[in-house]
């Protein structure tokens, strides 16, 4: 389930929040939440025609990483 979905007037932004920081963090198993957030992108892009929609997993511990639709 998607953690937290901001709208704005033309975008929509599906924000993930994970535990431990962005260097620390799998090569695989960044892969597999890059995979997760790009699957719900796709699902709330269904839900907001016509604005555009982009992923965000933000470690706790610190560091991000956008994920594109």
């Amino acid at each position: 389930r998607v953690d937290r979905l901001v709208e704005f007037d033309d975008e929509v932004c599906v924000l993930d929040y994970k535990s431990g920081t962005r260097d620390n963090a799998d090569a695989t198993l960044v892969d597999a939440y890059r995979e997760q957030v790009h699957t719900y992108c796709v699902h709330i892009a269904r839900a907001f025609p016509g604005k555009r929609v982009h992923g965000l997993i933000l470690f706790t511990g610190g560091g991000s990483i956008a994920v594109s639709v």
